[in-house]
């Protein structure tokens, strides 16, 4: 992502995870989270700090969310992992209402 934010004008990127029930989750999201998601300081919507469960990286240009540095992740933690990634999605959408389409 490095690469392509010195490239590019970039606002929100992610690294997304490819499942139905997260798919279902967020499609009335504006930018859904995934593994890896970062949000330049312009970004249109104020994606909030300090959300439970969620690492942040500032930049000078923004900030990345990172949901976990595992890789792979162990398939007896998937299920957990992708249910914090929909509540973490949840209440950004309750503290920032322009965060749903």
């Amino acid at each position: 992502m490095d690469t392509a934010k010195a490239s590019f004008l970039v606002d929100y990127s992610v690294i997304k995870i490819s499942d139905r029930d997260i798919n279902k989750s967020v499609r009335g999201l504006k930018t859904p989270l995934g593994w890896i998601t970062y949000f330049s300081n312009d970004y249109e919507i104020p994606i909030p700090d300090y959300l439970e469960g969620i690492e942040y990286e500032h930049t000078d240009n923004g900030k990345y969310l990172i949901l976990t540095r595992e890789n792979p992740i162990a398939p007896e933690l998937l299920e957990t992992i992708k249910e914090k990634l929909i509540n973490l999605m949840g209440e950004i959408k309750e503290r920032v209402p322009e965060y749903s389409k």
